[in-house]
């Protein structure tokens, strides 16, 4: 019985990992990726929408890393230096996630509360007596920052490709890394 159901879990776990890779298929445009890591990208819809992977082909490994930001040639008409910057902006993303992965982030957070409380007195006369009305306002306030830190030196890393979203509004590139055996 426990092997009828582990079958049927398996099951259902492939059609739903094909039924998204179907919803991915087609969302990209202008794919520009270098041949010889070409396969190892456009299998992989998830890491082709942004996000860090460890790869291997032809006997090799790879930190593969996808970068992504909005494309800002959409939003100004057609601009070359805003292409450019675009691209530019979405490899120093993806640099970011592979420096995430290999030397992991530093996190700093601040938590700063204020609360302030506001007494409005005011008199009142009636029938010749004076009364005092008290109205209390309470006002709070919270922030909360959080900064992350990546350091270390990436050095080697390769850029790979760089591709479009369906729509045009993104911009991708793909970085990677080999990692020694």
């Amino acid at each position: 019985m426990q092997l009828n159901i582990n079958k049927w879990v398996l099951l259902v776990v492939s059609f739903i990992c094909f039924l998204s890779s179907l919803a991915f298929a087609g969302e990209f445009s202008d794919v520009n990726i270098n041949e010889a890591f070409k396969k190892l990208l456009i299998k992989d819809d998830f890491l082709m929408s942004g996000g860090v992977a460890v790869k291997e082909y032809a006997r090799n490994r790879y930190i593969i890393a996808v970068g992504s930001t909005i494309n800002k040639e959409k939003e100004a008409g057609t601009d070359a230096f805003l292409r450019m910057q675009s691209f530019q902006v979405a490899e120093v993303k993806a640099k970011k996630l592979l420096a995430e992965f290999i030397y992991g982030i530093q996190h700093e957070s601040e938590t700063y509360f204020e609360k302030k409380t506001r007494i409005k007195i005011t008199t009142v006369t009636e029938n010749g007596e004076e009364k005092e009305l008290k109205n209390v306002e309470q006002e709070k306030e919270y922030l909360n920052t959080i900064t992350e830190k990546v350091g270390g030196v990436l050095s080697a890393n390769k850029r790979v490709g760089q591709w479009y979203s369906k729509d045009r509004e993104m911009v991708y590139v793909a970085v990677l890394i080999v990692i020694p055996k």
